[in-house]
């Protein structure tokens, strides 16, 4: 079989493994969704059910099932297979009186398997061999799964007790505390179509793009190849939010901390710099708009706008005590102010800066990996001016991912989000505050 449009693809497989046998779903399916993103531990879908031969009467179908799924562009090859677990079963509805339809759901059968089990032990070492130990220990999860997709090594030897959590969760938990060679407490761990993830934000975004996306007009040459480069549609969900970024202590904040040991409370102001400087992004141009305020300070010196409040550990280094008692606790003790306030800043600041974007489907496509977007303007070029849309133009990072199989095609729908700028893409800075006369006009009426 040649590949005749960008969107063909065919099912090799799409078995359900029941009690009572395997069951072929490939004339009765309607719809198959499989769904990724950097958030998230594990990968899920469902599938829209035609039942005219009584699945449902039959089998009684009640989460033991496996639902197993082998896709390819041609039938010579294999570009996504795994096992998933269904675990759901909603929306049932009569079509007539010989037919009903269904949607079944399902997710990667770790998740179930980690929800049935609990991690209650003291580990030594850095988080990234924690997150690792606990995989490969607890969910026995493949080599495979964790050699194909990104794992970078955390910094620090730490002495912790997992207090009695899913083994999923665990790993999520150690990457939430995890610090790069920089500081920087930007490690996510999430489950793509390559396999499992614990990287920082800084990997993830300064990876090569895995292909540009084109904006130009669909089937002009009749090539297949560039056609599975061009973007179907696209929307902008967000670019900035001024009032939800000072909330979230992206310009600007504080963190306080107290150790109950030494009863110590300290203060830290936090700037933007802070958290900006020991990420490596896609651009060197900041996604950040320098207006100073009625104090004339500029929004990164505000550190009123957000404050956080945990224990810290820092004076634990400076006790008498501890240095004669138990001087082991120094090569391990947390620095929670590495991570506290800035990691909610981090992700705040990807969240913001977010676009939709559809495309014929590609299984290399997925969560983690980069698309170099080439968004054109929309009003006509002038002269000696580029004729990129910088709003939108640049690398950006995959997010989440849609992956949308029904009537013969085959499309994607994808979640993009930045943490900068293009780096033509201009940077308003005012070197003192002056009020606009429009607000001057209305405050003196």
């Amino acid at each position: 079989m040649e590949l005749q449009r960008t969107t063909d693809f065919v099912i090799n497989e799409l078995v359900l493994v029941t009690k009572g046998g395997k069951i072929d779903l490939k004339p009765l399916f309607q719809e198959l969704n499989i769904f990724d993103s950097i958030y998230k531990d594990h990968l899920s879908g469902n599938v829209v059910i035609e039942d005219a031969v009584g699945i449902n009467e039959n089998l009684v179908l009640n989460g033991t099932e496996i639902l197993l799924v082998n896709i390819g562009k041609t039938e010579d090859e294999i570009l996504f297979k795994k096992a998933f677990r269904v675990y759901q079963e909603t929306d049932r509805e009569l079509i007539n009186e010989n037919a009903e339809s269904y949607i079944l759901h399902f997710v990667s059968e770790e998740l179930i398997f980690s929800e049935q089990l609990g991690v209650s032990q003291y580990y030594t070492g850095t988080y990234t061999e924690i997150a690792l130990s606990i995989l490969i220990d607890y969910l026995e999860v493949p080599n495979t799964l964790l050699t194909r997709g990104f794992v970078d090594k955390s910094v620090g030897l730490k002495k912790v007790v997992i207090p009695r959590l899913a083994p999923l969760d665990a790993v999520k938990w150690c990457s939430s505390r995890a610090v790069d060679s920089s500081k920087s407490p930007s490690f996510l761990f999430f489950h793509n179509l390559y396999g499992y993830n614990f990287a920082t934000l800084s990997t993830l975004l300064t990876s090569e793009p895995l292909f540009r996306v084109n904006f130009q007009r669909k089937d002009l040459e009749n090539n297949i190849g560039a056609d599975m480069f061009s973007a179907k549609d696209y929307g902008i969900d967000s670019q900035f939010n001024l009032l939800k970024s000072i909330k979230n202590g992206v310009y600007a904040g504080s963190f306080t901390g107290f150790d109950p040991l030494t009863r110590i409370i300290s203060s830290k102001n936090i700037s933007y710099a802070d958290h900006w400087q020991t990420v490596k992004h896609a651009t060197d141009t900041p996604d950040l708009a320098l207006i100073r305020n009625r104090n004339n300070d500029d929004s990164t010196v505000s550190f009123g706008a957000r404050t956080s409040m945990y224990y810290m550990t820092t004076p634990l280094k400076f006790s008498e005590y501890v240095k004669s008692h138990d001087p082991t606790i120094f090569s391990s003790l947390e620095n929670t102010e590495d991570y506290v306030f800035q990691r909610r800043a981090i992700f705040y600041t990807l969240a913001t800066n977010k676009m939709y974007l559809a495309l014929p489907g590609r299984f290399d496509t997925t969560s983690g990996l980069n698309l170099m977007i080439e968004a054109f303007k929309k009003s006509e070029k002038i002269d000696g001016d580029s004729n990129y849309d910088f709003s939108l133009y640049g690398k950006k990072l995959i997010t989440s991912c849609r992956h949308i199989i029904k009537n013969n095609t085959h499309d994607m729908v994808l979640e993009l989000s930045t943490t900068s700028k293009s780096d033509e893409f201009p940077i308003p800075i005012t070197s003192e505050y002056q009020k606009p006369k429009e607000v001057m006009d209305y405050d003196e009426s």
